[in-house]
């Protein structure tokens, strides 16, 4: 039995390390594959994070839009990141206080705005956006919005992932109502001059819109006579010379929601004044929305300036305070004074040459005194008829998707 001991014969040792090698190999192979399931795993939850804050910053962008709508003539927008930090752009502050787990600790983003000009009308494509401005250029209500997220190589700092969005987004336009299709809405009026010309025409310029309504709401009693609330020496300076009386008509014609739409749109095209006077009764473009919201005094527009067009007209609306036209300049458009202050002064005066062509109305018992060598009001219901307000912005159904970039 010793000597059998001491003998070296037998196969035990080598099953014992092949044994051990299989072991060992599957063990390995094991380890491999789990190694290999948690790269993916992470590569997958990176790729989800990386897409998921893409998304939100898109989606950000498009609710800044709705704020500003970026129109012709507008400022463009800016391109935006997460250093960048003004009103037109996605707050980091906010987006990093959504994202805050390890997988977002490596990712930067950005945005950006172009106009769906030419061949970027339906379909993206990076090279053509480049030379897009960053604003709705075209007028179409629509631009471009793209989002961009990088995740860095935690092991080469110098290399990253991308994932990036685009959308093409629309702001809804929505027409206007409730507006009398009038040439003067006002509580009380007057004209200061005693000759037999027409001072406000009722039927257009040329006869071709007619019955052109002018309604007072004061409380005093007959036309015609000085201390009047329809105060005009001549029946020959209303065309045609009759007026409306509504002493229990709504004070305003505007509610608070529709005067908010106003003002939406004219800070979208760039033309709200919060105090003072607007530096003018026109914006960029004619046609745009121009808002005071309080003058503080009167605001005085004279000389021989044009404001908007004929077919585009425009809308300027005032809460508080006063605005004169003299001289010989010509408005196109809507003049609403909300008086918010509730004054019954004369809060729109027209003088000299000038001519509005279009619809004046005054809320609340406020007034308008008009007095020239000629016409100073001129009905023309276009200037109602088509008002546009714009809402929310919104991604426009199909053009969301993601774009195959190199990383």
């Amino acid at each position: 039995m010793k000597a059998r001991l001491r003998h070296e014969e037998g196969s035990a040792l080598v099953t014992a390390i092949l044994v051990t090698f299989l072991v060992l190999t599957v063990g390995l192979t094991t380890a491999a594959t789990v190694d290999t399931q948690q790269k993916q795993s992470r590569k997958q939850r990176e790729r989800e994070s990386t897409f998921q804050l893409s998304e939100a910053v898109l989606n950000t962008q498009v609710f800044q839009l709705s704020q500003r709508w970026p129109g012709p003539s507008d400022s463009p927008y800016p391109s935006c990141d997460a250093t960048t930090n003004v009103a037109d752009c996605p707050r980091p502050a906010s987006v990093t206080s959504g994202y805050t787990g390890a997988d977002y600790a490596r990712v930067s983003w950005s945005t950006s705005v172009r106009d769906n000009g030419g061949a970027l009308s339906t379909y993206y494509d990076e090279a053509q956006a480049a030379t897009q401005e960053q604003r709705d250029a075209n007028g179409d209500q629509m631009v471009w919005v793209r989002a961009e997220s990088r995740l860095v190589d935690p092991v080469n700092p110098g290399r990253f992932k991308r994932r990036v969005l685009v959308a093409l987004v629309r702001t809804e336009s929505n027409t206007l109502r409730g507006l009398p299709v009038a040439t003067l809405v006002v509580d009380h009026f007057e004209t200061t001059n005693s000759g037999n010309k027409v001072i406000i025409d009722g039927n257009g310029l040329n006869n071709e819109f007619l019955n052109g309504e002018i309604a007072v709401r004061c409380e005093a009693s007959g036309f015609g006579t000085t201390g009047s609330c329809a105060n005009y020496p001549r029946t020959e300076q209303l065309e045609p010379n009759k007026v409306t009386f509504r002493p229990n008509p709504p004070l305003s014609t505007l509610s608070a929601d529709q005067l908010d739409l106003l003002r939406i749109r004219a800070r979208q095209e760039g033309n709200y004044y919060a105090t003072g006077c607007a530096p003018s009764l026109a914006g960029d473009r004619a046609g745009e929305v121009v808002f005071m919201e309080s003058t503080g005094s009167t605001c005085s527009y004279l000389g021989n300036d044009k404001y908007n067009a004929v077919g585009q007209p425009g809308v300027v609306i005032v809460g508080s305070g006063s605005i004169y036209l003299a001289g010989t300049s010509a408005f196109y458009g809507l003049i609403y004074h909300a008086n918010l202050s509730n004054s019954s002064d004369f809060l729109v005066e027209l003088n000299g040459d000038t001519t509005v062509f279009g619809s004046i109305q005054v809320a609340g018992r406020g007034g308008v005194r008009a007095g020239s060598s000629k016409e100073n009001l001129v009905f023309d219901p276009r200037s109602i008829e088509n008002i546009k307000t714009y809402g929310t912005a919104g991604i426009v159904q199909n053009s969301f998707r993601e774009l195959r970039v190199a990383n």
